[in-house]
């Protein structure tokens, strides 16, 4: 999250601004850029995210977790949003401004890449989901603590089925839910963002949806077995796997210099204020050619050292005659 400029960098933006540079230059000269804002949810709490991290640090390790999300896609999804095209000519590009039909992704996400996956038309419903676990999950899911013997979802209404969850735990796996507004916390939101793996997925059920609805059960597995480990090949889903580790890592490693701060360690202190923060400060700022404006802030800045430092003597001087 940004934090508030500190004092001396508000002294440098009038100083700047005084001498009217624009605010492009302003921000340029500061190491500063506009970006686009990430939003977060108000009601989301660092408390409840906090604890959620160190279960997972102290209990689990990442092969043992299986990443579940659904996620809804129609004909406008994949159009893209950004295009090349020579300087002063719009970028232009027919796309299907009309829905069309609706589709819902439903994939399971471990170390290993997709182990399952189930695309549909429409949206899912409790139903659907219980069954795409019971059929396509399960079957590939070992008793805690072996590999693949956690389900990790968010907390959707249709994710919440005590039936489900008490077959899961008969069978010795276990079911944690992410805390509220916490997507971020799940790492299957990196497949989603690869468009083409996304429309490879939809093709595959669209080519073959006749012959998908004539097969009986297991023959359903089968075709899923298989687009599976198309998708698998054709963008090396391990590689998103892997993804899914350096998540997971990078998750706990964020957790442990957060607990070492809240404790009060002074290596955690170090480590996080000085490392992630400061040493950046440092190298892309202070490092820099002392500037006229560094020399005018110095110069207003022992100026205020001198008036309070004479101000402080002249209250002592009054005390003292007050005293005599």
């Amino acid at each position: 999250m940004s934090k508030e400029l500190s004092e001396d960098l508000r002294w440098r933006v009038v100083y700047l601004y005084a001498d009217s540079c624009s605010i492009i230059d302003i921000a340029n000269t500061l190491y500063m850029s506009k970006s686009s804002l990430q939003k977060k949810a108000y009601e989301r709490s660092e408390i409840i995210r906090a604890h959620y991290l160190s279960v997972i640090i102290e209990s689990y390790i990442p092969n043992q977790l299986i990443f579940i999300d659904e996620s809804a896609k129609d004909e406008r999804s994949l159009s893209r949003f950004y295009g090349y095209s020579p300087q002063n000519i719009r970028a232009c590009k027919k796309v299907v401004f009309v829905r069309g039909k609706r589709y819902t992704i439903l994939p399971a996400l471990t170390l290993d890449g997709f182990v399952a996956i189930d695309i549909f038309e429409g949206v899912c419903d409790k139903k659907r989901f219980i069954d795409f676990i019971l059929d396509q999950v399960v079957p590939i899911m070992n008793s805690y603590p072996s590999s693949n013997s956690i389900i990790v979802m968010n907390n959707t209404r249709i994710h919440h089925d005590a039936n489900l969850i008490s077959i899961l735990e008969g069978l010795g796996c276990r079911v944690i839910f992410l805390p509220s507004y916490s997507l971020d916390y799940n790492p299957i939101k990196t497949a989603f963002s690869t468009d083409e793996m996304v429309q490879f997925m939809i093709k595959e059920k669209k080519n073959n949806n006749d012959y998908y609805h004539i097969l009986v059960e297991g023959g359903k597995r089968t075709f899923w077995e298989n687009v599976v480990m198309k998708v698998n090949l054709k963008y090396k889903s391990r590689f998103i796997g892997n993804q899914v580790k350096e998540k997971f890592q990078g998750i706990i490693r964020d957790c442990r210099l957060m607990k070492m701060y809240i404790d009060r360690d002074s290596k955690g202190k170090k480590t996080r204020n000085g490392k992630l923060y400061y040493e950046q400060f440092e190298d892309f700022f202070w490092k820099k050619k002392e500037s006229k404006y560094d020399i005018k802030h110095h110069e207003n800045v022992e100026r205020r050292r001198e008036i309070v430092t004479l101000s402080k003597k002249r209250n002592l001087e009054e005390k003292d005659k007050d005293h005599i």
